[in-house]
Order: C-alpha cells, then sequence, then structure tokens
C-alpha cells in the first residue's frame, strides 16, 4: 500500500515552488501525494501552477484558504479542512504558509490524524511590536504545540523562536543549512539562459547594452526594504548625475545604473506616496511583473540587492549566488543565513537607506569585487544548499514519523 502525505498551502504557485523538486522524489519513494490549495493565484503571473501541480502526479484539492485574516473566511476554511481529513487519511499531513501553519494542524487534531508537520518560513510580526506580537507569537505557539514536527528553514530563525520560547529544541527542525528546498545550480547557470531571453528582457526596460542593473525580486512591500531601496538608488543616481559620488579616476564612473524592480506591488504595503510616484516616474528604475523563471533577470543584473526587514531563508538570494552575483542584504533574521558577509556579499543594518546606498556605490566601484563575490556564492551553493541534501533529510522525517 503507497503511503500517504497532504501537503497544505494558501496558494498553488507557493506549493509548487517550495515542493517542484521534492513532488518527484516523494512519488519516487512511494508516496501518494495529494495537494490542498485555494484555485487563485493572485500575483503570481500568468501560469497555471494548480495544472502543473496536477502534471507533476498531485492529486489536487480546491479550499479556499484566505491569505489576509478574515474570521467568517477562517472558521469556514476549518471546516472544509477538517471534514476532508475526516473523508481522506493521510500518513503525513504537511502545511506551510502563516495561514496554512495554523489552520491545518487544528484541522488535522479534529480529525485525529496524528502525524502534523508545519514548515516555517518567517514570522510576519517579526518586527512587531506590543498586543499584536504577543497574540501572533500565541497562535505560532498553539501551531508548533499541536505538531509532533516543526521544519525551520533557517538556524537564526530557530534560535529566534526557542528564545520566545515558541516550539522546543526537540520539535523544531533545521534541514541541512536551512531554505526551503536548497538551490539547483545546475538549472539557476548562467550558461544555459538563452541570450534571446535577455535581451528581450533589456528591450523591456528599456536598457542597453552598456547600462549596468541593480535587481531587487520579491512582493513590492515596505517590510521587504522597498523604500529605502529606492531612497538609496535615487541618491546614488543623483551623485552620479553630479558627478560628487566617482573619483575622476575611477574607469567605471561613465556607467548608467539602473535598478530593476520584479514583482507585484501589494496593495496593503504601505510603501508611501512617495515611493510609489519615485518607482513610477524616475527614468532609470523599472518594473516587471511576476516572472515564473528569473535567471533572464539574474542573468541581466550586476549586483543582487534584498534589504529585507523579515524572512525565513530568502531564496531568491540563493538563486543570485548560484547566478554568481554579489548580494547585498540586511542583517535580519533569516537573511542573515544566506549571505557571507565580505565573502558571498554584503550586509546591512535593517531599515538603514544611508548604508544601503554606501555598500551599493562600494559594489558599483569595484567590479573586481562583485566578481570575487559571485564565484565565491555559487561555490557556497554547491557546497551546501544542493536539493538533494533537503530532500534526502525532509524524506527521512516523514518515514521517521511512520
Amino acid at each position: 500500500m503507497n503511503k500517504k502525505i497532504c501537503l497544505v498551502a494558501t496558494a498553488p504557485a507557493l506549493m509548487y515552488l517550495f515542493n517542484r523538486s521534492l513532488i518527484p522524489a516523494l512519488l519516487a519513494d512511494g508516496w501518494e501525494v495529494t495537494g490542498v490549495t485555494s484555485a487563485d493565484q493572485p500575483g503570481f503571473g500568468q501560469d497555471d501552477y494548480y495544472a502543473k501541480l496536477q502534471q507533476l502526479g498531485v492529486k489536487m484539492v480546491a479550499v479556499p484558504i484566505s491569505r489576509n485574516p478574515n474570521l467568517f473566511r477562517d472558521f469556514w476554511c476549518l471546516f472544509r479542512l477538517w471534514i476532508f481529513f475526516l473523508r481522506n487519511r493521510f500518513d503525513v499531513i504537511h502545511a506551510s504558509n502563516p495561514k496554512a501553519v495554523l489552520l491545518v494542524p487544528l484541522a488535522a487534531l479534529f480529525a485525529c490524524h496524528p502525524n502534523r508537520v508545519v514548515t516555517i518560513r518567517g514570522r510576519v510580526y517579526e518586527n512587531a511590536t506590543g498586543w499584536k506580537r504577543r497574540i501572533f507569537a500565541a497562535l505560532d505557539r498553539l501551531s508548533c504545540f499541536l505538531c509532533r514536527r516543526v521544519v525551520v528553514v533557517s538556524h537564526s530563525l530557530r534560535g529566534a523562536m526557542l528564545k520566545d520560547k515558541i516550539g522546543t529544541p526537540q520539535t523544531l527542525t533545521v534541514l541541512g543549512n536551512g531554505s526551503s528546498q536548497g538551490c539547483d545550480a545546475a538549472f539557476f547557470d548562467r550558461n544555459l539562459v538563452p541570450e534571446e531571453s535577455v535581451k528581450n528582457l533589456r528591450r523591456q526596460c528599456g536598457l542597453s547594452e552598456s547600462d549596468r542593473v541593480i535587481l531587487f525580486a520579491g512582493r513590492q512591500r515596505k517590510d521587504k526594504g522597498i523604500v529605502e531601496l529606492v531612497q538609496a538608488f535615487t541618491k546614488i543616481a543623483s551623485e552620479a548625475e553630479s558627478g560628487d559620488s566617482d573619483k575622476p579616476d575611477n574607469p567605471h564612473h561613465n556607467e548608467q545604473w539602473h535598478l530593476v524592480l520584479v514583482g507585484h506591488e501589494e496593495s496593503a504595503s504601505d510603501v508611501g506616496e512617495t515611493t510609489r510616484e519615485t518607482i513610477r516616474n524616475h527614468p532609470r528604475i523599472h518594473t516587471l511583473d511576476w516572472l515564473s523563471d528569473l535567471r533572464s533577470a539574474y542573468q541581466t543584473a550586476d549586483i543582487f540587492v534584498l534589504p529585507t526587514w523579515r524572512e525565513g531563508f530568502p531564496n531568491t538570494i540563493l538563486e543570485a549566488s548560484a547566478m554568481r552575483l554579489p548580494v547585498i542584504t540586511t542583517t535580519a533574521i533569516g537573511a542573515i543565513d544566506s549571505v557571507i558577509g565580505g565573502e558571498t556579499g554584503l550586509l546591512v543594518p535593517v531599515n538603514n537607506a544611508e548604508q544601503l546606498a554606501e555598500q551599493i556605490r562600494l559594489l558599483i566601484n569595484s567590479p573586481e569585487r562583485r566578481a570575487e563575490m559571485g564565484n565565491a556564492g555559487r561555490n557556497r551553493v554547491l557546497q551546501f544548499f544542493s536539493p538533494e541534501i533537503l530532500r534526502r533529510e525532509i524524506l527521512g522525517l516523514y518515514n521517521e514519523l511512520l
């Protein structure tokens, strides 16, 4: 008889992106895989990820799991999940994403499923204080208490959770060196990116062949550092135009640098009208919608920047490193695990536009250092973040639970 596992996520795109390498391994190991997710996928482009999951061999079931808090919808979703788990028996139920992490263990407990697993990919309340933080922390504490095992995607996040008395050293597990699924360096390889796709992307942004690119990939939210990134870039751009930023003997001081933002703006992101106007009107800031394959964007870029305030473990940094890009990110929980400061990239404090501009300027003026960091980053991905390592560990966890 096949072993049965149910994977639950809020959106089909998230389930696909985080499990596309795990699902074939599960099927090969004798698991029957069922996926429970909402049918819609706002903000993730035109690809039909629900169909992609079915093509991988997943039995898909649509349950409307709302990403944003909504008391009535959440209770209705909890009821739907409970009925589904009563009618279908699974050896393991594994949920990820904040809303699913809360609702699924409750529904699975009520339906008497013993092997409940969740993955914590970050905490939405990381920078919150007061009653809001206490409430969200209590909900996380409840979710972890209800589960036999909690997979945490970074060591810094696990340490923060233990400090907050969320979970126990026995239940909180980091697979390998962390991350959601590792990074397939054989796929994220500069030599495999079609030249035409890079030309199309540069043409879409109005870039010439000589223009240099700073790349950001992610949702345009305040807590992703968009405000300080725009502030830092506009400062650098204005200095370059006035001739104040570069030394006269710097052979790179005439290069035109552009900022390319890949990803949608969330209506509730609260980045502010000033930032929105700057993004819309600045001649050297360009926006692209979500790309299902980011390799052409990485290939176009010279520097990858993610000035995030909170993460679990940013996959885009591993992908950018595999594509030999130097990375600038913050000392935030999760982000700090993804870079070796001074070796594969540079680290700046959270929400500090001045230091962010200084570090971007440092890499702009040093192509040799950019190349060194990019090569070191790819070597680190190859050595420590192979998807095979994480697949082997998660399969071992599932079989151990049985």
